[in-house]
C-alpha cells in the first residue's frame, strides 16, 4: 500500500513539471563500440561485472553483441546478480529470463527489453546460450560506464574470473544497458521542484 500511494504522489509532483519527460530511459553502460575480439564458451554461464553512470537504475533495455561464423538458432538467457558473494563474486540473484529461437549469422546485436528491473550502482549480468558456436563480442574501452578487466564464468557449481591478459586483449563484454529513474528518486526530484515553487511563492 506504501508503494502505491508513493507512485501516486510522484504522478502529481511530475504533472506539475510538465509531464514524464524526466522518467526518460538514458544510457547507463555503453559497450557496443571498439570490437577487440570474441570469446566462445560451452555451455557454462557467463557474464561481466558493470559500474553504472548516471542515477537511472530500472533497466528497460538490454543490447549484447554476439558473433557466430555460421549461422546458428539459439535459446538464450539473460540474467543479473548483485556482486554479495564472498570475494565480491556474483551470489544473489536479481532478474532473469529466456528467449528462444534467436536465428542469425556473423555480428548481431540483440535486443532485449527489460521490465523496469531494479538494479544496484555495480552488478553482473549474463549471457547462457544453447549453442556454443555462438560467442560474445569482447569491447574496450566501456564510452558509458566502467567495467572491471575480466568476466564472469559460472559452471553451475562456482563462479570464477577469467581474463586474457597473456593475449592482448581485455576482457570486457559488448553490451548496453539503458533505464529510467526508479519511482523514489522521481519523487524526491519532483518534491525538490514542488519545494522550490512554494519558495518563489512565498517570496513573493
Amino acid at each position: 500500500m506504501k508503494q502505491v500511494c508513493r507512485l501516486a504522489a510522484g504522478l502529481v509532483v511530475l504533472a506539475a513539471m510538465g509531464g514524464w519527460s524526466a522518467a526518460r530511459a538514458e544510457i547507463i553502460y555503453d559497450n557496443l563500440q571498439n570490437v577487440t575480439g570474441y570469446y566462445y564458451h560451452t555451455a557454462m554461464e557467463m557474464g561481466d561485472e558493470v559500474a553504472l553512470a548516471g542515477t537511472a537504475r530500472e533497466v528497460t533495455e538490454f543490447r549484447v553483441m554476439l558473433y557466430a561464423p555460421a549461422a546458428v538458432t539459439i535459446d538464450a538467457s539473460l540474467d543479473f546478480y548483485q556482486n554479495d558473494g564472498p570475494l565480491g563474486k556474483p551470489q544473489t540473484w536479481i532478474w532473469g529470463a529466456t528467449w528462444q529461437g534467436i536465428g542469425f549469422e556473423g555480428v548481431q546485436t540483440l535486443i532485449f527489453p527489460i521490465p523496469n528491473v531494479l538494479v544496484p550502482d555495480t552488478f553482473t549480468w549474463t549471457f547462457t546460450s544453447t549453442d556454443g558456436s555462438a560467442g560474445l563480442l569482447l569491447n574496450d574501452p566501456p564510452t558509458v560506464g566502467s567495467s572491471g578487466d575480466f568476466i564472469w564464468l559460472y559452471d553451475g557449481v562456482q563462479w570464477t574470473q577469467q581474463n586474457f591478459t597473456g593475449q592482448g586483449v581485455v576482457a570486457n563484454l559488448a553490451a548496453r544497458i539503458e533505464a529510467v529513474p526508479d519511482p523514489a528518486t522521481l519523487v524526491l526530484l519532483g518534491a525538490g521542484a514542488a519545494g522550490a515553487v512554494l519558495g518563489r511563492r512565498r517570496k513573493r
